[in-house]
């Protein structure tokens, strides 16, 4: 008796002859019974799974000498094909999401540390509180800020000093911070899409066919 599952793509047949699988059909012919080693291995020599090519579909074929037993066998091991390709899928989906998140919260610590560094240059060179504002600050209003400084540190005299150190720095913090913030909202957006593509349902269809 033949019996074909569709796969959408992707060749599980081997699947099909495992222990776990043989075991579960086995489960269900005796009514919740576990099965015994030599039981599934005796079923496993009645099967032959291949696949059909130039489709998305394998082909169960068992050889009984009742027709009926081999339709029904081929039956149930099909459907314990489909709920243990069901389980694995829905594994990798939640092994996979889980990965997304630990993705997720280590970008999100580096986007913390890239911002504190970034508030503690902007202290360090007295520019305060630069998150109170929509944008974050300039390139030219660092500049400007350490010019008022040091003309009021300095009132009485011309001073001339290169900023061009703490300028390096104060863009250098403002660009890692900028990059990072930027890179988490791209992660965000892309790892969204993984997981609603991994919650659609990816169940093998089945076509029944009757005894030959």
């Amino acid at each position: 008796h033949p019996h074909r599952s569709g796969m959408r793509g992707d060749n599980y047949f081997e699947e099909v002859l495992s222990s776990a699988t043989l075991s579960s059909a086995l489960k269900t012919l005796y009514l919740g019974l576990p099965a015994k080693d030599d039981e599934i291995i005796s079923l496993r020599n009645q099967l032959k799974v291949s696949p059909i090519r130039g489709t998305d579909f394998i082909e169960i074929t068992v050889k009984d000498p009742s027709q009926e037993q081999a339709a029904l066998l081929a039956n149930v091991v099909a459907e314990a094909f489909i709920i243990r390709r069901t389980e694995i899928e829905r594994q990798r989906a939640d092994q996979a999401l889980e990965a997304l998140n630990d993705e997720i919260k280590l970008q999100a610590d580096l986007v913390e540390a890239h911002k504190l560094e970034f508030v503690n240059i902007c202290k360090t060179y007295h520019l305060d509180q630069p998150f109170q504002k929509a944008e974050l600050p300039t390139a030219p209003e660092f500049e400007s800020t350490m010019h008022a400084r040091i003309q009021r540190e300095n009132p009485k005299q011309s001073v001339c000093y290169d900023l061009s150190f703490p300028l390096h720095n104060f863009q250098q913090a403002k660009n890692d911070y900028l990059q990072s913030r930027d890179m988490l909202r791209d992660m965000m957006i892309k790892h969204q899409e993984a997981r609603l593509l991994f919650k659609i349902p990816r169940n093998p269809v089945t076509i029944h066919e009757r005894a030959k």
